[in-house]
């Protein structure tokens, strides 16, 4: 007969196998622990999306049921008695009631808010428009305007032209209700090709923004000089951000055609006042000043000498003056700016 395997237990005495064995859980590594935390995440917020829709939606019930004509539109008797209309501009209430055709009088929910908006926006002038009805005879309207850096002549096909302006973004458009002497000081845009649209207008300019920086860069560092400038010509521009060489040719008053590169305007400025310093100095007039080589300017001189200054007279002035000799001044800097012109 074969021995038990295990010895009977003793009265009294616990064995092995009475003992409580507790597996132990398995060790998470960084990566599913990362994974467990983010799908708890991703119930928590889930849950909180939809609870914050349920509260929404509740409260969108109890707004109806409190106004239910608020939320659905203007009766149907209502009568348009004013509009409320705000710019940032220069446009005006009446310019946007005869753009939309809004009449007193006319039934409020006849028109479609979105098709006006879309119809303000049309004109290029308006960059951004908000319209919406207000009970009881209200047409509620705000406008955010664009704002102009350079005009443009457009032949109009009858031997005349027409005068368009130019925003930051390159918006080409008709202008309307600006003050005369405001459109007459903006320099005329030279140079650029455009390129008409099959709904009517023209393409966007491109690289208006970098014109706008020079020419704000301008008045902030030589205003003096840049209330002479005329012309930006941008046939030498290249708006693309790799160009190999990108110029700004500005037609001046007192310096003739000022040359730039597209880039780091401060530091040019900062030359060109020097030079034109260091010319109404000497009595010589220019009819060129080309900045866009490095730490260098090419000014082309009159070979006639400037006119005496007279009170009141803006030196300089290079319509006057006949072609002249190219003198390059090299390792332009305050220090030798004073001797950079001797012949």
């Amino acid at each position: 007969m074969k021995k038990p395997l295990m010895r009977p237990a003793t009265p009294g005495l616990r064995t092995w196998q009475e003992i409580g064995q507790r597996r132990a859980g398995r060790a998470l590594s960084p990566v599913a622990r990362r994974k467990r935390i983010i799908r708890g995440l991703g119930v928590a917020v889930t849950l909180g999306m939809l609870a914050g829709l349920g509260a929404l939606g509740v409260w969108g019930w109890k707004a109806y049921r409190h106004d239910p004509a608020h939320w659905r539109g203007a009766d149907a008797d209502a009568r348009l008695a004013q509009v409320d209309f705000q710019t940032d501009g220069v446009l005006t209430e009446q310019w946007a009631r005869e753009t939309l055709g809004l009449k007193n009088g006319d039934a409020l929910p006849q028109y479609d808010v979105f098709a006006l908006r879309r119809h303000l926006l049309a004109a290029g002038q308006v960059r951004e428009a908000f319209v919406e009805r207000v009970l009881p005879d209200t047409l509620r309207i705000r406008v955010t305007e664009r704002a102009p850096v350079l005009r443009l002549a457009v032949d109009d096909g009858a031997g005349g032209y027409k005068t368009y302006l130019v925003a930051r973004d390159g918006t080409i458009y008709a202008e309307q209700l600006y003050p005369q002497d405001f459109v007459h000081g903006l320099p005329w845009l030279a140079g650029e090709k455009l390129q008409a649209l099959p709904a009517g207008g023209f393409k966007p300019a491109a690289g208006m923004e970098v014109i706008e920086d020079l020419l704000t860069q301008a008045k902030a560092d030589v205003p003096q000089l840049e209330a002479g400038w005329t012309v930006v010509d941008v046939s030498d521009f290249d708006a693309r951000a790799q160009a190999p060489l990108s110029l700004l040719k500005v037609r001046s008053r007192d310096l003739g055609e000022v040359v730039f590169l597209a880039q780091d305007f401060h530091k040019q400025l900062d030359r060109l006042a020097l030079i034109a310093q260091d010319l109404h100095d000497k009595q010589v007039l220019a009819l060129g000043v080309d900045l866009s080589f490095d730490q260098q300017a090419v000014v082309k001189l009159a070979a006639t000498p400037a006119p005496a200054k007279t009170p009141g007279h803006a030196p300089l002035h290079a319509t006057t003056a006949h072609a002249g000799p190219a003198y390059t001044a090299a390792n332009f800097s305050r220090a030798n700016v004073r001797n950079s012109f001797t012949p």
